[in-house]
């Protein structure tokens, strides 16, 4: 069975601002930046809260998050 992928932005948003993933991941309160990888990686979306979170640090609004 194939996964599921889930075009996004986040890589290309992330790059731009020049953070790491765990730069990321710390302004989310999260310890580590798996969670951010696999959103990068299309693997998984993050909670509505997050999106919002991710919005705010990249200064775009939450539908240019996702394709």
């Amino acid at each position: 069975m194939e996964q599921i992928k889930y075009k996004n932005n986040l890589k290309a948003l992330r790059i731009q601002h020049n953070l790491t993933q765990r730069e990321v991941a710390a302004l989310l309160g999260h310890k580590s930046q798996d969670r951010i990888s696999r959103w990068e990686q299309g693997q998984s979306v993050p909670h509505i809260k997050n999106l919002m979170k991710l919005s705010e640090v990249f200064k775009v609004p939450m539908q240019e998050l996702y394709l």
